[in-house]
């Protein structure tokens, strides 16, 4: 039984696994592989099933297991179309599979695709930039085609359309035909066509960018003859540059080595000018001749290595000059009009005058003679007599006190009634002063002169202002009218000086009051202010000048002035003697010192030293004596001290420190310092006082300053350009002083006092220094 079962488990196993194998054979599908062949860019259907003999086609399903390489495949129907990708050819393979329900199979599909020629797609330039000015020939770039056939064979031809007037083909090059100048310029667009070995053709655009370089400056003429008459000023000739960049809208000029390069400058505008006015009788140039030999350069402004020269010869020719020229002063006299009525009568007598010439078509005078000009309100009358006849008048000067019109004996008779000349030389009856600007020995001279001085009450122009004085002048009635806030001339300046000053000038004097006001612009603070000089009280002053004392050519000063100030009650050698034992912190707290100014004088003669140096119009010295008494108080402010009338007192000491009592046994005690050994209430000093002035020429800069074309601003045709005083008083300070003129109308200071050391006292600063403002104008 068992061995049964075992003989039919066996068969049943062998007819299982006979019937698997006969399964598995019937499963597995026959297919024959495809070839098939399709031009490039094209398609093809593949009929894959009609090789591979199947009979029973209506389960059979149709798909791709494996995708081709470089095209695309779609069944349709029983059909597989295949297309190659754009522009691809060779051999590709796909695999597709077949199932028909009871059996499968799989097989593949080879393509040749063949290749068709491509046109050129697009033309490019591997560089597209060239530099400007580069020459003809220069390769901007090499020509890159795009095209599908690979290592096909390229032909270039650039088109009519201007493309051949500025480029040309060399190979696979673009190459220029011209210098290009980026701007005139800075890019060229290019059409070309592009053919291929099979003549397809690709017509495209390229664009080719000019590079912008930095380019020397041009100049329109290198080398210059120019003539320049010597009146005709500074400035001869415009060099005329310009830098070809556009991205620069300068150049920079500068004078080369040259014969006479010290003589000349060139200003940022590029104009050719003298340092100095040119003189035809006094030639500067190397060779004396009055012909000037300079080079120069133009510079790039952002490459100094860029540049171009330049010369040029200037001829100074000589004019005719209206030069006015000294009076003897042995032989003549001069006295200024101040009489306002008589100086309107004068100016009416001129414009007559002028009228009458203007429609005087005959008169034949030389018109390069001194011409008569309008007498102007502001102007300044000279009458000139000779000495051996007081019967006439010999000229008339009037200006501004730098210029001046002369009318010569022969016009006077002309210009001037009879009547009018016999008012005007009876000088004793009308307002006048004596006049030494018609002896000065030359127009230099004569400028200086007119210019002042630190000393001077009576300016040139009508309005003078700074940040501590005020000076108008007026046009009516011939007077000034100046206002100052200490004086520097005695060693007090600024708020050091105490009150300030307000008084009426003529030519020569001024007289006038201390008013009880005082402050300080331009300069730092005080350590103590409340120990300067006093501004609460008032007083007079005065000053007067004297031109050539004896005819000496040395001037004469002098100053003074004195305050108004209360009696003192007592003297008080020590604080301790004012204060009350029980009290004296309260004393303490309400006394104030006081220092007042209460008198000053100052004699001194200016003297001018002889020197000739280019850049100095006037060397002064001023020796002199000096007084100053400064008279030292004790202030009590309280009520009772003030009712009592027993406010001020007379004081011998300064600085003194109150100490307060330790404790309740204890009582509190003062430590002083004393003026003077004398044991006086005031500081009493006379000293020798000396004072020296340089002033430069005036209209003139120094040659330095002249060659910094930042400094062309400075434009100066009446004043220096600079002033410098130093002044010590002996035994009180040293002060000195810098002005400096930036036009004819403005002007900066810059001033300084040091104490003397052996000076005592808190009244006067050990250290000060103040920054000044000027402005100056004719109305």
């Amino acid at each position: 039984m068992d061995m049964n079962m075992i003989n039919i488990s066996r068969n049943f196993f062998w007819i299982l696994l006979l019937n698997f194998t006969l399964i598995a054979q019937d499963n597995s599908l026959s297919l024959k592989n495809d070839n098939a062949q399709v031009s490039e860019d094209g398609s093809i259907a593949v009929s894959v099933l009609k090789n591979d003999g199947i009979k029973d086609k209506s389960n059979l399903l149709l798909e791709i297991v494996e995708k081709p390489k470089f095209g695309t495949t779609e069944i349709k129907g029983q059909n597989i179309v295949y297309t190659p990708n754009a522009n691809a050819n060779g051999i590709d393979v796909f695999k597709y599979k077949v199932d028909i329900g009871t059996a499968n199979g799989i097989a593949q599909v080879r393509i040749n695709v063949n290749a068709v020629n491509d046109a050129p797609e697009s033309v490019t330039l591997d560089k597209n930039t060239v530099k400007e000015n580069q020459p003809e020939g220069t390769v901007v770039g090499a020509l890159v085609v795009s095209d599908p056939d690979e290592g096909d064979v390229f032909t270039y031809e650039l088109a009519r359309d201007g493309s051949r007037d500025n480029f040309r083909i060399d190979g696979k090059n673009l190459v220029t035909k011209q210098a290009f100048d980026f701007e005139s310029q800075n890019n060229y667009t290019i059409t070309l066509r592009v053919s291929d070995s099979d003549k397809e053709s690709f017509v495209g655009t390229i664009i080719v960018k000019v590079e912008n370089e930095n380019e020397s400056p041009t100049l329109n003429k290198k080398s210059k003859k120019l003539f320049h008459a010597e009146n005709a000023g500074k400035i001869v000739a415009k060099i005329e540059a310009y830098d070809p960049d556009s991205d620069q809208s300068g150049v920079k000029f500068k004078l080369s080595e040259s014969p006479d390069k010290g003589v000349f400058k060139i200003t940022r505008r590029g104009d050719i000018s003298f340092l100095k006015e040119p003189d035809y009788e006094n030639p500067l140039d190397q060779n004396k001749d009055n012909v000037y030999e300079i080079a120069y350069k133009i510079i790039d402004s952002k490459d100094s290595k860029l540049s171009v020269g330049g010369s040029a010869t200037i001829t100074v020719t000589d004019e005719m000059e209206t030069e006015v020229k000294s009076l003897d002063q042995r032989k003549f006299i001069s006295w200024t009009v101040d009489h306002q009525p008589y100086h309107i009568l004068m100016e009416e007598s001129v414009l007559k005058y002028m009228s009458l010439r203007s429609i005087d078509e005959t008169d034949d005078e030389d018109e390069s003679s001194n011409q008569i000009k309008e007498l102007k309100p502001t102007d300044q009358i000279i009458l000139v007599q000779r000495k051996d006849n007081n019967k006439e008048i010999h000229e008339i000067w009037y200006g501004n006190g730098l210029d001046y019109t002369i009318i010569d004996r022969e016009k006077v008779d002309w210009v001037f009634s009879q009547d009018i000349q016999d008012v005007l030389l009876e000088r004793d009856q009308y307002l006048n002063s004596t006049s030494e600007t018609v002896f000065h020995g030359s127009e230099n001279e004569r400028l200086i002169a007119g210019y002042g001085s630190e000393f001077s009450v009576w300016h040139s122009s009508n309005f003078k202002f700074s940040l501590a004085s005020l000076s108008m002048r007026s046009n009516l009635l011939q007077y000034a009218a100046n206002l100052r806030v200490g004086n520097q001339l005695i060693g007090l300046s600024g708020m050091i000086g105490g009150s300030g000053e307000f008084g009426v000038a003529t030519h020569q004097s001024e007289f006038g009051v201390r008013l009880p006001f005082s402050f300080d612009i331009g300069t730092t603070g005080y350590d103590n202010e409340t120990s300067l000089l006093s501004a609460d009280y008032g007083g007079l002053y005065a000053r007067g000048n004297i031109e050539s004392l004896f005819a000496t050519k040395a001037d004469f000063h002098g100053l003074m002035g004195f305050t108004f100030y209360p009696s003192s009650s007592k003297k008080l050698s020590s604080p301790d003697l004012l204060a009350d034992t029980t009290k004296w912190q309260a004393v303490e707290d309400s006394t104030v010192n006081l220092n007042i100014l209460d008198s000053y004088a100052l004699i001194a003669t200016t003297v001018q030293v002889p020197i000739k140096v280019p850049f100095i119009g006037r060397f002064t010295a001023t020796p002199g004596y000096h007084f100053i008494k400064v008279a030292h108080r004790l202030k009590d402010t309280r009520i009772q001290a003030i009712d009592a009338g027993q406010d001020l007192y007379e004081r011998t000491f300064f600085n003194q420190v109150y100490t307060a009592p330790v404790d309740s046994n204890s009582t509190g005690s003062y430590t002083y310092e004393s003026l003077n050994d004398e044991g006086n209430s005031y500081t009493s000093l006379t000293s020798f006082y000396f004072r020296f002035e340089i002033t430069g020429q005036i209209g003139q800069k120094p040659n330095f300053i002249e060659r910094l074309s930042f400094m062309d601003f400075i434009k100066i045709s009446k004043v220096p350009f600079y002033e410098f005083s130093f002044q010590t008083i002996t035994g009180l300070n040293s002060i000195w002083s810098i002005d400096l003129n930036v036009s004819d109308e403005i002007g900066i200071s810059f001033t300084g006092l040091s104490k003397n050391a052996d000076l005592k006292g808190d009244w006067m600063p050990e250290n000060k220094f103040w920054f000044g403002l000027n402005y100056r104008a004719n109305f």
